[in-house]
């Protein structure tokens, strides 16, 4: 699923800026004070919207801030990391064609923030979402429409003409993901957790996360103030926003060197779990 190092608050203005120079709509297409404009993140065969190739995408950086490349191949994490940030910070969006059937009431699109978003999918009935979709993506068009409630985009999907449906989704808008690379086996990231819980309340200064570029606090989503890192991906695996028991330090501590998170503003999370509750039946949108 892909990762960025530079600081934050580059990032962000480099998001700011490619959003304004592509054209791209701000977050949610709310008023001011809803969103921030998102900072600017593996799933091949999606479509860019507006971004030209060979621009600075193609450049990535490890976690000390010098290039990858050159005389070492790209590790699996790492490239599936990179393809993930190009999607991220492609202000235009990504496209997706997907068949009418997948998407018909199997998508758990939620309210939150003036704008729509992805909180979960029935994975077992429509795997192939699995492929598509990331929780904290921002759908902002359904077949040609633009949409601003989930109300909207369930109309527009069911009154979508012929097989497949398009799908312009802008992907994990405030998210950062990262791929890490452990330098002895069973090192610790640096990552501190509210107990066995998602949540990430502090990065430990100088660890492996603090050197691949993760801040201790994110931005929360209306710019306003600082709120913690929520882990919603581990290894391009999707997280259960409503975790059991030991599964997310199962996931951290898997055997092998290399790992990739992707974390996402507390503020936004929580209110994604919050309307993904709400939804009925509910649980069937739980993805893990």
């Amino acid at each position: 699923r892909s990762s960025s190092t530079s600081d934050a608050r580059q990032e962000h203005t480099q998001a700011r800026l490619n959003g304004a120079s592509l054209g791209g709509p701000p977050a949610g297409g709310a008023g001011p004070g809803r969103l921030q404009s998102p900072p600017q993140p593996f799933r091949p065969h999606h479509q860019l919207i507006n971004v030209p190739e060979g621009s600075q995408l193609n450049g990535a950086v490890n976690g000390h801030g010098t290039p990858i490349g050159g005389n070492r191949k790209l590790t699996l994490r790492e490239q599936q990391v990179f393809q993930l940030r190009r999607e991220m910070m492609h202000p235009g969006g990504v496209r997706l064609q997907l068949r009418r059937k997948d998407c018909i009431n199997s998508i758990g699109l939620v309210d939150a923030f003036g704008a729509v978003w992805v909180a979960g999918w029935k994975q077992k009935e429509h795997p192939v979402l699995y492929n598509a979709l990331h929780i904290g993506d921002q759908m902002i068009s359904v077949a040609g429409v633009a949409i601003t409630t989930a109300a909207e985009a369930h109309k527009a999907i069911r009154a979508a003409p012929g097989l497949f449906v398009e799908l312009i989704i802008r992907r994990v808008p405030f998210g950062r993901v990262y791929a890490v690379r452990r330098e002895l086996d069973g090192q610790c990231l640096g990552l501190i957790r509210d107990g066995n819980t998602a949540t990430i309340v502090d990065v430990v200064p100088n660890s492996l996360a603090a050197r691949h570029g993760l801040p201790p606090k994110a931005k929360s989503c209306d710019g306003l103030s600082l709120t913690f890192w929520v882990l919603t991906e581990i290894n391009g695996r999707p997280l259960n926003l409503f975790f059991k028991e030991n599964e997310i330090r199962d996931r951290l501590n898997a055997v092998g060197r290399d790992i990739s998170i992707l974390v996402q503003p507390a503020d936004l999370v929580t209110k994604l779990k919050k309307q993904l509750k709400s939804l009925r039946g509910h649980k069937d949108f739980i993805v893990q």
